[in-house]
């Protein structure tokens, strides 16, 4: 694989796990794994001598996906043993005895000087959590496990099993063709201690943890009894401590360390630094190619930190897990035109490279479609896929927008600390105090980014270090952000003194008359004289800003279901404006666009569920108007090389200005929409259809057919049909455009031999004016649905493989997943079935699920569009 991808110019990465969850695998041991705390309690009247016997805590394993116990644990080691007064009021710190050097190796406690009164002594100690990675091949369930993500020597050992086969095999390609090692989805549950873990907090905040740790603020709707040590706040400052040092060991001893090696690799790592007990925020600020994820079914989007962090890292590459399907969405029955809302608003949300999810390997040959899948999940991309050909619209669609949104970089005036204030960058808070400086004003980061306005969050506790080096930023020159006055520190780290620490540095910082510090964004941002690289006027548009040497550019994306008027503020007025599209990889210049107060104003309007690249890259006087007010509906303005184009299908004014001076252009009323129908021969292609062809007097659902090979069709159905055309009709002045009315799913239309367009999305429309002859005209139309219907025909027909239980998710039935190859299969057999066209990893129908509509739906018309040039 690593050499075909060496000759073919592509990139090959590998998952570090089995499974595709997280950090782990058969190499690591029981007390290598994954650690949690874990107590238990005994009941001890004092003022007498105790001995009793304190029994071993149950281990607290991971329970759900990623937890498959076999063996039950048997590493275990004890942290310490606190006797707590019993009170229904909080327990001062001071009270409570640690009485770990009065229990022996066997957990037998003698404690001779017992004070009178009820305690509660808690026998703190750690083992596994159970967690495995996952989904793992049958042969080593019960023997994996998930790594430390907080023991370096783990995390090395972890790393170099992986690592080192990779450099002994396939050495020569580490670096070129064999590029990056993964760490998905974080799903290995939560790890909280490690071997250590106590000196390590000591030394960290200077205060042993060990007491600390027989607090028990109950989850919210929680029965548990509260047990508060000193006070409510005290306790609350001891937990953030607590996950603050976690959060530090998971991101220096597992993610950094781990890249490190990977580096050492000539590898890069892509990392979904979501979802666990350590900080988003910095494993994207890290990782080589910050990723997220987002579900089919969505308006798309990931997490906010991941984008934020990632920037502030320098990386200009923000990757996306994309089209994670759940079985009651994804089933084998999504479109492209279903990928188009999560395609737009990903983009608009800050990612510029999708990663499929998925694009299973099918090794078994054509005749076994559509073949394996994941488990239940995801989105079904594959060759065996109905619409894999029609597909390659969508995929040029959505590389053109990754090759833009790749090209520069998005330029951020305000950098946050530790999570992002708006459309902010961030930087997490320990890159902040050891790597941020001030040059010219501007805050820099160690990626080299620049801000001109550093923000800090708004909280009533903020960490004294924090403080302290925002005060010397700012004195160096930075311009501050600062929200409500913080009055402690969260930390248990120099109480009380921190506390008085915060109040001192806090009365400096938001001082009045203090110069460069602001409440407020916008005013720092006048203050230093930012000037935005585009600001949106008007419209319900999402915009991302790139910024490279040779080119602005900004990305438009429209999320609604009805057209958008917007109007778009450009920094500078010295070059011309270009219309970029996306879907059919047109470019022309801006047809409406003028220059304002030294900044260049472009009106556009955008298509229902669409995106526009607005590009500044050279200068130019093409044709343009400098506005134009339209009255008539149907009507567009269409930017093309020569200049700006109305093309409308009724009666319509425009009033143009152009040069200060005001045209008016009218367009009279063009000839009805005639109908294409008459009978359509359909010529069925694609293994999960019978191959025949049939002739329909009207446009129908394939479902709605008597003959069940028509029904449960899926593949591609291709229409054909015969129209006249008159010369008067195709001499007037304008286009013929093709509307199929209602489609399922893609369509590729040719007219007289010649390929016209592949219609993904709605609306289904083709410029036909080209391709069209004054007399008849023959039309195909090359309709793919997808394999959902085919997937129920075949439940009509006998059973020969052997399926697992129904599974249900949310109260749904989602399907079921084959036990074993069958015997038929592996043999290289005939069918014994022979009237089930599909073989599938996953079933997620029965033989009672409704189907879906199917084929060229309708009403198929010709319509005459009027088109007239708004500028000479």
């Amino acid at each position: 694989a690593a050499a075909e991808a060496k000759r073919l110019g592509l990139e090959v990465g590998l998952h570090n796990t089995v499974g595709y969850s997280t950090t782990g695998g058969p190499w690591v041991t029981e007390p290598e794994s994954m650690k949690k705390v874990m107590w238990t309690e005994t009941a001890v009247t004092g003022g007498a001598a105790v001995k009793l016997s304190l029994p071993q805590p149950a281990f607290a394993l991971q329970g759900g996906w990623g937890g498959v116990h076999r063996d039950p644990p048997t590493f275990y080691r004890d942290i310490a043993v606190i006797a707590v007064p019993v009170s229904s009021d909080p327990v001062a710190p001071e009270r409570l005895l640690d009485l770990s050097a009065k229990v022996d190796a066997s957990g037998t406690l003698t404690w001779s000087d017992a004070p009178a009164g009820a305690w509660t002594v808690v026998r703190l100690g750690y083992g596994p959590t159970g967690s495995t990675p996952h989904p793992v091949p049958d042969e080593v369930i019960g023997r994996v496990r998930e790594a430390d993500k907080m023991d370096p020597a783990v995390t090395t050992t972890h790393w170099n099993t992986v690592l080192n086969p990779l450099k002994e095999h396939l050495g020569e390609y580490l670096g070129d063709s064999f590029r990056h090692v993964l760490i998905d989805s974080y799903e290995a549950g939560n790890q909280n201690w490690t071997d250590g873990f106590r000196a390590d907090f000591q030394a960290r905040f200077g205060y042993d943890p060990a007491p600390w740790l027989v607090a028990r603020t109950p989850k919210k709707g929680s029965k548990d009894p509260s047990r508060i040590i000193g006070s409510e706040e005290l306790t609350g400052r001891f937990e953030v401590d607590f996950k603050t040092l976690v959060a530090e060991r998971y991101q220096r001893d597992g993610w950094e360390m781990g890249q490190k090696l990977i580096r050492d690799a000539r590898l890069t790592l892509q990392q979904e630094a979501y979802g666990g007990p350590f900080d988003t925020v910095a494993g994207s600020y890290s990782a080589d190619l910050p990723m997220g994820e987002f579900w089919s079914n969505s308006g798309g989007g990931i997490s906010g930190g991941i984008v934020a962090g990632g920037r502030a890292g320098g990386h200009r590459v923000i990757g996306a897990e994309a089209f994670t399907g759940q079985p009651k969405v994804s089933a084998f029955n999504e479109t492209l035109g279903m990928l188009l809302k999560g395609t737009l608003g990903t983009f608009a949300g800050g990612v510029n490279r999708l990663i499929l999810h998925h694009w299973v390997h099918q090794p078994f040959g054509d005749q076994f479609v559509p073949g394996q899948g994941m488990g239940w999940w995801g989105t079904h991309f594959s060759r065996h896929q109905t619409w894999f050909e029609g597909g390659r619209a969508w995929l040029s669609f959505a590389g053109r927008c990754q090759v833009l949104l790749q090209h520069g970089e998005t330029p951020v005036s305000v950098l946050a600390i530790g999570r992002a204030v708006g459309t902010s960058d961030a930087v997490p808070v320990q890159a902040f105090l050891t790597g941020a400086t001030v040059e010219g004003g501007d805050v820099v980061l160690p990626s080299g980014r620049r801000y001109a306005v550093l923000a800090l969050p708004s909280d009533r506790a903020v960490a004294p270090e924090i403080l302290r080096k925002l005060k010397r930023l700012n004195e160096a020159g930075a311009t501050l952000v600062l929200g409500d006055v913080p009055e402690r520190s969260p930390s248990l780290q120099g109480y009380p003194a921190c506390d008085q620490e915060v109040r001192t540095l806090a009365a400096e910082l938001w001082r009045a008359d203090r110069p460069r510090v602001f409440r407020d964004v916008s005013a720092a941002l006048a203050d230093r004289k930012v000037v935005e690289p585009a600001t949106l006027l008007r419209g319900k548009v999402h915009t991302v800003v790139r910024h490279a040497a040779d080119a602005d550019l900004v990305y438009l994306a429209n999320m609604e279901d009805a057209p958008q008027a917007a109007t778009l503020s450009l920094a500078g007025d010295q070059r011309q404006p270009e219309v970029w599209n996306p879907e059919d990889g047109t470019i022309a210049p801006a047809p409406v666009w003028r220059s304002a107060a030294s900044r260049t104003e472009v009106d556009l309007t955008l298509p229902a569920l669409s995106a526009r690249f607005v590009v500044l890259r050279t200068s130019g006087s093409a044709p343009r108007a400098e506005s134009v007010t339209i009255t008539g509906a149907d009507a567009v303005i269409v930017p093309t090389p020569a200049g700006p184009v109305l093309r409308t299908e009724g009666p319509t004014t425009a009033v143009v200005v152009q040069r200060g001076v005001s045209t008016t252009v009218s367009v009279s009323p063009v000839a009805p929409p005639i109908p294409v129908g008459g009978d359509w021969k359909v010529a069925f292609t694609g293994p999960g259809t019978s191959g025949s062809t049939i002739t329909l007097p009207n446009l129908m659902s394939w479902t709605d057919h008597t003959d069940p090979a028509v029904r449960y069709a899926s593949g591609t159905g291709t229409y054909t049909t015969h129209f006249g055309i008159s010369s008067q009709f195709l001499s007037n002045r304008g286009r013929i455009v093709l509307d199929l009315g209602a489609v399922r799913d893609v369509a590729q239309v040719s007219c007289n031999g010649v390929p016209v367009a592949t219609l993904w999305r709605a609306p289904y429309r083709a410029d036909l004016t080209e391709a069209l002859n004054v007399g008849m005209n023959v039309l195909s139309i090359a309709v793919s649905n997808t394999w959902y219907n085919r997937l129920v025909g075949d439940e009509q027909e006998p059973e020969d493989c052997e399926w697992g239980p129904v599974k249900s998710m949310g109260g749904a039935v989602v399907g079921r997943g084959l036990v074993r190859f069958p015997a038929w299969f592996r043999e290289g057999k005939p069918r014994p079935a022979a009237g089930r066209r599909c073989f599938v990893t996953w079933n997620y129908v029965t033989k009672t699920s409704p189907l879906l509509p199917a084929g060229l739906l309708g009403p198929v018309r010709l319509i005459p569009v009027a088109e007239i040039a708004l500028v000479k």
